[in-house]
């Protein structure tokens, strides 16, 4: 089994029927950085079956601006079967695509960081170090794929 960087998020691993962990330091979502989604991630989403739950909601926006230029954005000469954008926090689109993730069986560890990753012919280990691993007694267990 190789050991890859991909390109393709915890729930498409899922369909693959890929054992997929996701390791995060942070043990909360960040605050949300952005506030909309563009045209051709909107094209994704719909690839991936997960654009109706995103736009359920949504207002839909037709022009706008990038990086708060001032040259206005317009979407309608786009060829795309989406051409706005869509008005929805990164904070929502994480959490469908996490609760997506974990429907297809994905495991989130929060508070939690990758410390080793080792391969050999007979699969993959992953060390993890837990939440309480700044106390007198760390935790530290090994993941094996």
């Amino acid at each position: 089994m190789a050991v890859r960087r991909a390109r393709c998020s915890p729930g498409e691993l899922g369909l693959a029927g890929v054992l997929t962990l996701v390791v995060e330091r942070l043990t909360e979502q960040s605050d949300h950085k952005w506030l909309g989604v563009q045209t051709r991630t909107l094209e994704e989403f719909e690839l991936r079956g997960v654009l109706g739950e995103l736009l359920d909601g949504a207002p839909l926006l037709h022009q706008g601006n990038f990086a708060s230029l001032p040259t206005p954005l317009t979407y309608e000469g786009l060829d795309s079967r989406h051409p706005h954008a869509a008005y929805r926090p990164q904070e929502d689109v994480e959490e469908i695509l996490t609760a997506r993730a974990r429907k297809l069986g994905a495991e989130f560890r929060r508070g939690h960081e990758l410390v080793r990753l080792e391969q050999d012919e007979g699969g993959v280990t992953a060390g993890i170090r837990g939440p309480d691993a700044r106390s007198a007694n760390p935790s530290l267990s090994a993941v094996s794929w």
